[in-house]
């Protein structure tokens, strides 16, 4: 297939309504950067304007934002633009006040605004988030007092109280820890609007609560007191749940027993960036594109990948016991994006049928009606891709391939995979309600013992959980303004997103080896590259005496990371 391919490719056309994406609303999520684009008229000092500092927000900034949406905030020292700001404000996020007209408000907003925040789009979005702020805000602090109100009301013979409490959130079974460190449920909204169907917004809510961390640690022991009488013993299969710093496996206790990973060579992570077209040649990056730009740059990706794949499909067939690990896994961080690379490999020449791309499991196969280049296979049944005779390349999502079932070959326990190349560096989207509160919960356990007083420790954690709130929504939302603990979450994740990624090539003890394509794994002029961020967490590891352990647990897999870190 020539050049020409695109134009004979179907057009991008989904067969029945797109399934639903709901992204969750956090009404101080945005306070950080609001701060910072602010800030010049926030202090009352032009010579601020156009400068950002992408960075955690002064205090006294951060203080000043929230007044704006504080009716009882002194107004006296502020300065002009200041308090005219938070009195147009005041007319969505105050209650006592006539409701004013949006539109109006937004024009009044935005001729307040024009000398401070001279580029349109940033304006546009600035006003944007304020008025969402000046909307939900008041509202989650009214569903928090009707949800601690909820009993008394319920007790008093208002039924529905009850109903809509647990609507929010099933809370009424047992758990040791129900709210978790931050001592209160955490209110996320959500929006849908299609500007067709106007009749059909809707704005919802939802309470994220519990303590999963907690919950946990207290199964053997409190929670299976509470419900048999007894202790019990756990016993956790898992081969990443001890990992220091990372937010979301690592469980806040030393393990008793544990099978170590000896394999000498059987992990090896490589970087294998692609030059881009231009004439600097510089390396192509996805991670932080958006929109049209990231598409483009996923197909440009897949495009120039293509003949090191072919390289590497012929490596694998000449390999001894090459009836074994002769396919390639490579993955992405989306389904979007497995089309956007399939499409990119057929510009490039792959044969028909070669490559079998993953599509949702709910999704009807476009493959059988529409006669596309690419088979496709449903995302919760990629064993399946073993069975196909063609297609040795298989594009799946790197959720569905880190957790999914086992790619093996025909008649044998050993991993069909003999690569697998990630092309896309995953980032977890910190905005995320349930991403917010691992972060918060397990920074809050981070210093966690026992003490004779428990109430004492658990106002320790109640603390410790609001202060790293308000850092994190301090900050921006670039990973550079994120706390440092933060940033070691995120690598300490994408450290374990990879060890299971590479289990889906180890099974039957066969080697397993990962190419990391993105050139944002790298980031040499940035602080977000994965082996500085490597680096790191084996400092910190160390300084903290849970080296030995994780060398011991994960043993030269471990070693395997840190020789790539090294090498960069």
């Amino acid at each position: 297939m020539g050049p020409d391919l695109q134009a004979d490719l179907p057009k991008t056309r989904r067969l029945g309504p797109r399934p639903a994406q709901t992204r969750w609303l956090v009404p101080q999520r945005w306070d950080g950067w609001l701060t910072d684009h602010l800030r010049p008229l926030l202090r009352d000092d032009p010579d601020l304007i156009a400068t950002t500092t992408q960075q955690t927000a002064d205090p006294r900034d951060l203080q000043a934002l929230r007044d704006l949406f504080d009716r009882h905030a002194p107004r006296e020292t502020l300065s002009r633009p200041h308090c005219r700001l938070a009195d147009i404000i005041s007319r969505i996020a105050d209650p006592h006040r006539e409701p004013g007209n949006l539109t109006d408000t937004r024009r009044a907003l935005d001729a307040l605004l024009t000398p401070w925040v001279p580029q349109p789009r940033i304006r546009a979005t600035l006003i944007h988030r304020l008025l969402r702020r000046a909307f939900l805000a008041p509202l989650r602090t009214c569903l928090y007092g009707f949800v601690h109100t909820a009993p008394q009301l319920h007790a008093a013979g208002v039924e529905s109280a009850r109903v809509i409490a647990d609507a929010l959130g099933a809370y009424s079974a047992w758990r040791a820890a129900p709210y978790g460190p931050l001592g209160r449920l955490f209110f996320a909204f959500s929006e849908r609007h299609d500007p067709h169907r106007r009749r059909d917004t809707q704005l919802s809510v939802a309470a994220f609560g519990g303590d999963p961390h907690t919950d946990v640690l207290t199964l053997g022991h409190t929670t299976a007191v509470a419900h048999t009488g007894h202790r019990r013993i756990v016993l956790g299969l898992s081969a990443t749940a001890y990992m220091p710093l990372a937010h979301r496996h690592h469980v806040h206790e030393h393990p008793t027993w544990w099978l170590p990973d000896t394999a000498e060579g059987a992990v090896s992570i490589h970087a294998e960036t692609i030059p881009g077209l231009g004439d600097d040649r510089e390396a192509i990056r996805i991670s932080g594109l958006t929109g049209k730009a990231r598409i483009e740059a996923t197909r440009t990706m897949a495009e120039r990948l293509w003949p090191r794949l072919c390289t590497e499909l012929d490596v694998l067939a000449r390999a001894p016991g090459s009836d074994v690990q002769d396919r390639v896994l490579v993955v992405t961080t989306s389904y979007d994006s497995c089309r956007h690379l399939a499409e990119g490999m057929y510009q490039a020449g792959a044969p028909t049928g070669s490559v079998c791309v993953a599509i949702r499991p709910t999704t009807q196969r476009r493959s059988i009606d529409r006669a596309l280049p690419w088979p496709e296979i449903p995302g919760d049944r990629l064993e399946d891709f073993a069975y196909m005779r063609e297609a040795r390349i298989l594009i799946a999502p790197l959720g569905r391939a880190e957790r999914g079932l086992n790619i093996l070959v025909p008649g044998h326990t050993r991993s069909a995979i003999g690569s697998i190349w990630l092309v896309v560096r995953p980032m977890a989207l910190i905005d995320e309600p349930a991403e917010l509160l691992a972060h918060i919960q397990a920074a809050a356990l981070d210093d966690a013992v026992p003490h004779s007083e428990p109430w004492k420790e658990l106002r320790r954690r109640r603390l410790r959980a609001g202060t790293y709130f308000e850092e994190i929504v301090g900050g921006g939302r670039y990973f550079r303004a994120l706390p440092d603990r933060a940033k070691k979450a995120i690598a300490a994740e994408m450290v374990i997103s990879l060890i299971q990624l590479v289990g889906r090539a180890r099974r039957g003890g066969t080697p397993g080896r990962v190419n990391l394509v993105d050139a944002a794994f790298l980031d040499p002029d940035g602080k977000a590259g994965l082996p500085r961020l490597i680096r790191a967490l084996r400092d910190d590891w160390r300084a903290n005496g849970q080296l030995e352990t994780l060398r011991d647990l994960y043993g030269t897999t471990l070693d395997a990371f840190f020789a790539f870190a090294d090498r960069h």
